[in-house]
């Protein structure tokens, strides 16, 4: 995403904001925010209502395809793992 001429990374920018807020401190949004990229990457691809697919996380984290599907798979593994 671009901002004023400069690439800005919006989750990035998203954790940052979340970060400085006050506002709902113990919040599960605000605790995802502060997670792993890979860990929203999972939760986004798992909304129903965020309805996003790899090709549109890879544009909005900034990285290819493969490395969401990598981030996907790793996440299903390890929740498979600890549900055992």
């Amino acid at each position: 995403f671009a901002l004023r001429g400069s690439d800005v990374n919006l989750v990035d920018l998203s954790r940052r904001y979340v970060q400085m807020s006050a506002h709902d401190s113990e919040s599960k949004n605000r605790m995802s925010a502060l997670g792993e990229t890979a860990d929203i990457a999972f939760a986004l691809a798992n909304d129903p209502d965020a309805n996003l697919g790899q090709e549109e996380l890879a544009q909005l984290f900034g990285k290819g395809q493969a490395t969401i599907s990598r981030w996907l798979k790793d996440r299903r593994t390890s929740r498979g793992r600890h549900a055992q």
